[in-house]
C-alpha cells in the first residue's frame, strides 16, 4: 500500500479491481473558463488583505456571445482642462451671402458701363449725323447764296447783244436738237438764236394773288432770243415755244403770274433784231437738275411732212 491508503500497483501484475475498500471519490477536473465570460456571481469580500481570485462558472451553462465595449460618445468625452476651448464654428453662410451680393453688385456694374457706352455711341452717331447735315445744308445754302448775288449783279447790269451780223437762209430739211450752258449763245438751223443770261431761285414776286407752296420754289430765267435769217419773220410765244424741264423729265409750264419784269406774251422778231425777255416756272424746292427748252415745230405743206428744232439749255445741276 502507498501512503495514502491504496495499493501500489505491480507493474509485473495485471490491473485489480478491489471491490472491498471504501470507493474513492472522483477528483474534480479544474475548469478552465473564458476571462471574457467569467461574470462575477458576488461582489468580492474586502478585508485586510485582498486576493485575487478565478471566478467559477458553469461548464454546462451556454457560452454568452462576446460584448463589445460601447465607444463613448465624442459630445460625452471629458476634455482635459489643460487643453484649449475649441475655435467657435465659423458663419459660412454670411460669408456665401456676402460672394454673391458682390457677384450681383459687379454684374450690375458691367451692365451699367455697357448701357453707358452703347447711349454714348449712339448719342455720338446722332449728333455727328446732324452736325453733318447742317454742315452740308449750309454750304447748300451759301452756295445758293452766292449764285443768287451773281444772279442779281447779272441782272442789274445790261447784257450783251447777240451778234447778228452774219444772216442767214433757214434750213428745214430735217429735225434739229440742240444743247448748251448759261451765258452760251446758240444759233439753230432755222435762223432763232437763244442765249440764257441768268436764273433767279426761289424767285419772289409781288403779285398777292398768286401764293407758292411751301414745297415749290419760283425760278426765274432772264435770256436774249434773236432773228438770225435774211428775210423771215418769227412770232414767238411764251406759253408754247419755252418750257422748263425739271430732274424727272417733264416738261413745265409757264407760272400763270401777271406782271414781272421781262414778261411776255408774244413777241415778233423781224430779221436781224431781237429781244431781252423773262419767263418765271414753278417747280419742287431745290430741284435739279432744271434745263429751259425751246422747242419749234415747223409743217412743210408742199413736201407734207414736220421738222422740230429743239434747244436745250442746262440752267441748274
Amino acid at each position: 500500500m502507498d501512503n495514502f491508503g491504496g495499493v501500489t500497483p505491480n507493474p509485473n501484475e495485471a490491473p485489480r479491481l478491489d471491490t472491498q475498500g471504501m470507493p474513492q471519490q472522483p477528483q474534480s477536473q479544474p475548469q478552465f473558463v473564458d476571462p471574457m465570460q467569467a461574470q462575477p456571481q458576488s461582489p468580492p469580500i474586502q478585508g485586510a488583505e485582498s486576493y485575487g481570485s478565478v471566478p467559477m462558472t458553469d461548464p454546462n451553462a451556454p457560452m454568452a456571445p462576446p460584448q463589445m465595449q460601447q465607444p463613448m460618445d465624442p459630445q460625452t468625452q471629458q476634455v482635459d482642462a489643460m487643453l484649449s476651448p475649441p475655435p467657435a464654428p465659423i458663419d459660412t453662410s454670411s460669408s456665401s451671402s456676402s460672394k454673391s451680393k458682390m457677384i450681383i453688385f459687379a454684374a450690375i456694374g458691367v451692365v451699367l458701363i455697357l448701357a453707358a457706352g452703347a447711349g454714348g455711341y449712339f448719342i455720338g452717331y446722332s449728333s455727328g449725323k446732324t452736325a453733318g447735315k447742317q454742315a452740308a445744308d449750309a454750304a447748300y445754302q451759301e452756295e445758293l447764296a452766292k449764285q443768287q448775288a451773281a444772279a442779281d449783279e447779272d441782272v442789274s447790269s445790261e447784257p450783251e447783244e447777240l451778234d447778228l451780223s452774219e444772216l442767214i437762209d433757214p434750213d428745214y430739211s430735217a429735225d434739229e436738237s440742240l444743247e448748251g450752258q448759261v451765258g452760251e449763245t446758240i444759233t439753230s438751223a432755222d435762223g432763232f438764236v437763244l442765249r440764257v443770261n441768268n436764273i433767279e431761285r426761289n424767285y419772289t414776286t409781288d403779285n398777292p394773288d398768286y401764293v407758292v407752296d411751301e414745297t415749290k420754289e419760283l425760278v426765274k430765267i432772264n435770256f436774249q432770243m434773236g432773228n438770225a435769217t435774211k428775210a423771215k419773220t418769227m412770232d414767238i410765244s411764251s406759253q408754247t415755244s419755252f418750257k422748263l424741264v425739271d430732274s424727272t423729265g417733264s416738261e413745265v409750264l409757264p407760272a400763270n403770274i401777271s406782271e414781272y419784269d421781262g414778261k411776255f406774251d408774244v413777241t415778233k422778231l423781224d430779221p436781224g433784231t431781237q429781244s431781252t425777255a423773262s419767263i418765271i416756272f414753278e417747280v419742287n424746292k431745290d430741284d435739279v437738275p432744271l434745263q429751259f427748252s425751246r422747242k419749234q415745230p415747223y409743217r412743210i405743206t408742199n413736201q407734207n411732212r414736220e421738222v422740230t428744232f429743239v434747244t436745250l439749255v442746262t440752267v441748274a445741276e
